[in-house]
């Protein structure tokens, strides 16, 4: 299976662990240190798995697909827009693998179903030495049932338990590779349709935590044209959000 993932997934080149700690640490290191091309790392284990604002990603071995992947970019700006593009290719990889699974998308970058967590994107930037500018994406899918720590009971869930079906995650990362190879060709404006029209936002009442200022409630408004978020703080003003933290209230 592994030679067969290798050859399935050129150009990109391929390494797979039986355990690390990242794969999105391994890949930001091994880049500030190396001019490396376009490369995929997968782990079996992650004993260090990381989402966004230094949370953790819950990784035990074999149960999900722990992916990262490292593309280089002519510039920086070149990577605008690139997680909801990521959502958006995750999103449809599950819906061809799973027809009858509903995901939903969360802004900017966790998918949904029933109200749960089922997988998590981050993207980071790291800089060669021969300064070309990289992105790393990495992405944490929870695929079959296990055993989560007592504080993500009834927050996270697997494909496993949505749907009984079992799916291995070399076998998932092949299909995954495919829809992103596809995400970089849509126009945005598709990105932000999908993104509108599968919201997990959408209708709930939010607590915003922005990267300056205190946290505040708010009511989900719209995503815009540029992938930003809208919100409606409790005194009616419109805010949009072209970064930060959103979790849903819990009522």
């Amino acid at each position: 299976m592994t030679e067969h993932i290798k050859q399935a997934l050129a150009p990109y080149r391929v390494e797979i662990f039986e355990k690390i700690a990242s794969t999105n640490t391994y890949l930001c290191e091994e880049a500030k240190h190396k001019n490396i091309e376009k490369t995929i790392v997968i782990a079996r284990e992650q004993t260090g798995g990381r989402g966004r604002r230094g949370r953790s990603f819950h990784s035990p071995k074999d149960a999900g697909l722990y992916m990262s992947l490292l593309l280089p970019l002519e510039s920086a700006p070149k990577s605008e827009g690139l997680t909801l593009r990521v959502g958006v290719a995750l999103y449809h990889a599950l819906k061809k693998a799973f027809p009858k699974l509903k995901p939903s998308l969360k802004w900017v970058n966790d998918i949904y179903i029933n109200d749960k967590k089922l997988a998590g994107i981050l993207v980071e930037g790291v800089t060669r030495p021969d300064g070309v500018f990289c992105a790393v994406v990495g992405i944490g899918i929870n695929l079959l049932r296990a055993s989560f720590p007592e504080e993500l009971e009834g927050r996270v869930t697997s494909i496993e338990n949505e749907t009984g079906e079992r799916i291995l995650p070399l076998s998932f990362a092949e299909e995954l590779v495919k829809a992103l190879d596809d995400a970089w060709k849509y126009p945005f404006s598709d990105v932000i349709e999908v993104y509108r029209t599968h919201a997990y936002l959408k209708g709930k009442s939010l607590l915003v935590l922005p990267h300056e200022g205190e946290k505040y409630s708010a009511e989900y408004v719209d995503i815009d044209e540029n992938g930003s978020l809208i919100v409606k703080k409790e005194n009616g003003q419109i805010v949009t959000l072209f970064s930060g933290d959103v979790s849903v209230k819990q009522q």
